[in-house]
């Protein structure tokens, strides 16, 4: 985990590219910097602000929660945990409230919960025997928690549930079995407790099963999603919706619940291409959208390319010039807005054959088309988009990570944060 020092309302002072003042985002500011603390997740709230979850160790903050509004660009974080809690993960509700993953190394990770005051509590304790637990939260504050455990059976895919208007997890129900306990395991679940749990062994490309769990019921039969997966990326909206996006071989394959639905059906190839990274996004009672980094061959330039529909995905638009590095993110609204972030490759200055990076931001209005990209710097060897988040009226925030070392400039790690006002 990358951990940040917070800096409250510290403002970028270095290299911003041109293009931001003739855009309508904010400039960027510093969350927080240093090799001891990082973003664990961040949400727009109803009341048009957003709410950060961090994390850093130097400070003993193992989970502090930083909002931002007008007044400020981020506020001094408010401290829900301190050692000796271990926060690996972090979910976090439409009113700022949510659930984190306390992983102790030689105990049952716990999860606990706490509200929008930051009070906690313990729910819930797991013992993980695979890669690690997947917990989520609706907008509303329904949760699940999904993990690999030992059974006389073998290996299995557990998940309890935290249901609307309960303060507590149910007893761990069983989603499906897998072959190996190095099994990697997604979650996402809507406001109505309606979820959708995702496995594969930690051994790509792999197999790809999914369970869907409606409301009140039990999980429905296990199925396998797509065969001989890559990377997968798994979104449940608030409708149930859900969505699963993976790259297979030369392509883009996705696979689309609609709500109420009790099975994901096979994932379709959707696009073809050299694809880098993948992610997905649901909203509303049932839109989904799904991005990745590709190009047509290997060694061309990567770009953006972006879907989004509801049963049906369809391509909305194709933005960047040079796509880099391994991760992308998506996010949109009920209404169709759409933000999109990642990072764009520069060529290296001449004398200095380093790396040069920046980050790429493009929106898309609900109705319009995705407009012209936008681009944030400081310019760095690597600039990593963390999270994306849309907010009432098209408020949109972008948080990403700047990460830089040589021998003749000050090296640096932080967290950045932008806004668009609309």
């Amino acid at each position: 985990m990358r951990v940040l020092r917070v800096i409250g309302g510290a403002v970028v002072l270095a290299s911003l590219s041109a293009s931001v003042a003739n855009a309508a985002w904010t400039r960027p500011a510093v969350l927080v910097t240093g090799d001891d603390a990082g973003l664990l997740a961040s949400v727009a709230r109803a009341d048009g602000s957003l709410r950060t979850a961090i994390a850093d160790t130097g400070r003993d903050i193992s989970l502090g929660l930083v909002d931002a509004a007008d007044a400020a660009p981020f506020a001094d974080p408010l401290v829900a945990l301190r050692s000796p809690a271990r926060v690996a993960y972090v979910s976090l509700a439409a009113d700022g409230s949510g659930v984190a993953l306390d992983v102790q190394r030689r105990a049952p990770s716990t999860v606990v919960g706490f509200d929008a005051a930051g009070t906690t509590g313990p729910l819930l304790t797991v013992d993980d025997v695979g890669g690690g637990p997947a917990l989520a939260i609706s907008p509303t504050g329904t949760a699940v928690v999904a993990w690999v455990a030992k059974s006389p059976q073998g290996f299995e895919v557990d998940a309890a549930f935290r249901d609307p208007g309960s303060a507590t997890f149910g007893a761990p129900v069983r989603a499906g079995y897998t072959a190996d306990k190095r099994t990697l395991v997604s979650a996402g679940i809507g406001d109505s407790g309606e979820a959708v749990v995702a496995w594969q062994t930690n051994s790509f490309p792999s197999d790809l099963a999914a369970a869907v769990r409606l409301p009140g019921a039990g999980f429905s039969k296990a199925g396998f999603v797509s065969r001989n997966a890559g990377d997968v990326r798994l979104a449940v909206g608030p409708g149930g919706q859900a969505i699963l996006a993976s790259t297979r071989g030369a392509g883009l394959d996705v696979a689309v619940k609609p709500p109420g639905a009790d099975t994901v059906p096979a994932a379709k190839r959707i696009d073809r291409g050299q694809g880098f990274a993948v992610d997905v996004a649901a909203a509303g009672p049932s839109a989904v959208a799904a991005v990745w980094l590709a190009a047509p061959k290997a060694r061309d330039r990567a770009r953006v390319r972006v879907f989004e529909g509801d049963s049906r995905l369809r391509r909305i638009g194709t933005v960047g010039r040079d796509g880099y590095g391994e991760t992308v993110k998506v996010a949109i609204d009920g209404a169709g807005a759409t933000v999109v972030a990642w990072e764009e490759a520069l060529k290296a200055k001449r004398g200095d054959p380093s790396a040069r990076s920046q980050l790429g931001v493009a929106y898309r209005p609900a109705g319009g088309r995705l407009r012209a990209p936008v681009h944030f710097g400081p310019v760095s060897l690597e600039v990593t988009p963390e999270s994306v988040q849309l907010g009432p009226g098209g408020r949109a925030w972008v948080l990403y990570e700047a990460f830089e070392t040589s021998d003749r400039d000050a090296g640096y790690r932080r967290v950045y944060g932008t806004e668009r006002r609309p």
